[in-house]
């Protein structure tokens, strides 16, 4: 059955055709440890191809294999975004969608290039009152604020700061948090409406009353951010969990925060549950490799799931 695509990647084994085809064949059939010398032999062939790394990433996940997965994730990433994660990088062009009274921010001390690279990706689409990179080196970043915070090394590490510090350092109304992962996709599906809430985020799948939401792809007023110093707020990890469903009751009977509506979570991001329509961003490793270099028009035709073209010539 794939012996083709064997004879063909003996010859050269960084064959983009060969290799693809072979991978989504292996992959539909269940067959990905079969193909995982081939995606490795294609890498050393051409490591700077971040397809390879991607298609490595998804066998790798189909085998259950999660580490080496998100890290064949970060390195296909890291090489398709090395240009907006250069530090002496000029701010993106203006002017964009201006999002008022808002500190666009990200926490990282691990994935520092991904982190300035997702956060220049979102200020490319709009403008923002601050924007700030919590982290734990010196960056001169033009338009980026970098605070120096303690090492975050730990889901823990970030949950407690995410959910005990941050507000410390937000003075806008409103902060939208953004991981390494995810980033502002378009601009122009802000809606003001989005502040009509003190916590918006891409909605889970079976969430129930509780389906908002994510926290890698947020907004978050300042008013949340006080309100979570509360010390009966204690378990924290995953810090969205904590806000959007063990505390969430507490959250809104005591202190009056208001958690956006399914249907408009749904136009702000998107992570587990697939969109019906365009959104203002999003939040996923997997995503973010299939959609980092997609045109406007295929990124509204996006659904999670769907095949794309992971290699392109």
């Amino acid at each position: 059955m794939y012996e083709q695509y064997e004879a063909r990647l003996r010859q050269q084994p960084d064959d983009v055709h060969a290799l693809d085809a072979y991978w989504r064949e292996a992959c539909a059939a269940g067959d990905q440890a079969r193909v995982l010398d081939w995606l490795r032999r294609a890498v050393d062939a051409d490591p700077e191809v971040p397809g390879f790394h991607f298609m490595l990433g998804v066998a790798l996940q189909g085998l259950v294999r999660y580490d080496e997965a998100h890290a064949s994730f970060r390195e296909a990433l890291r090489l398709a975004l090395r240009a907006d994660a250069r530090p002496d990088a000029p701010p993106p062009p203006g002017p964009g969608v201006p999002v008022p009274a808002t500190t666009l921010c990200c926490v990282d001390c691990r994935n520092h290039e991904l982190a300035i690279a997702t956060l220049r990706r979102s200020m490319a689409q709009c403008r923002f009152e601050r924007v700030v990179f919590f982290t734990n080196r010196r960056f001169e970043l033009p338009g980026i604020e970098v605070a120096e915070i303690p090492d975050v090394g730990s889901i823990a590490e970030y949950s407690r700061f995410m959910v005990k510090a941050l507000g410390d350092w937000i003075e806008s109304p409103y902060a939208l948090v953004v991981q390494y992962d995810g980033y502002i996709l378009n601009g122009r599906c802000w809606q003001p409406a989005f502040h009509d809430y003190d916590y918006v985020g891409a909605p889970w799948v079976d969430g129930g009353a509780y389906a908002v939401g994510n926290g890698g792809f947020s907004l978050r007023s300042r008013r949340l951010l006080q309100a979570l110093r509360d010390p009966r707020i204690a378990e924290l990890v995953p810090e969205d969990i904590a806000i959007c469903r063990t505390y969430r009751r507490l959250l809104e009977d005591d202190y009056g925060i208001r958690f956006a509506p399914a249907d408009l979570a749904a136009r702000f991001s998107f992570e587990s549950v697939p969109p019906s329509g365009p959104t203002f961003g999003f939040h996923g490793i997997a995503h973010m490799v299939r959609i980092v270099d997609m045109s406007e028009e295929e990124l509204a035709a996006y659904r999670p799931g769907a095949a794309v073209q992971y290699v392109k010539n």
